[in-house]
């Protein structure tokens, strides 16, 4: 098993080397990588960031909906203040 340092070592030494080899900056590289990236999954990552929008809203909704819910007592909680009230 691989730790992440070792990994990111890795990579590193691997981006040099297309670096080096393709004549293009390490930025140009990652930038190209991330915008393949975000073409291929951007159907995913638009429904997980409006789902995780949308549960956020919801329980704000919720929340606010809670607060404003009134108990009333319950007939046996009634029954007993009246005749606490009585005595």
């Amino acid at each position: 098993m691989r730790s992440g340092v070792t990994d990111e070592a890795r990579n590193e030494e691997r981006l040099n080397a297309l670096a080096s080899e393709t004549g293009r900056t390490k930025t140009a590289l990652a930038r190209e990588a991330i915008i393949e990236y975000i073409v291929e999954y951007i159907d995913d990552l638009e429904d997980y960031y409006l789902a995780e929008a949308r549960a956020r809203q919801n329980r704000k909704e919720f929340v606010r909906e809670r607060r404003k819910t009134v108990t009333r007592p319950s007939v046996g909680q009634r029954y007993v203040r009246s005749r606490l009230a009585l005595a």
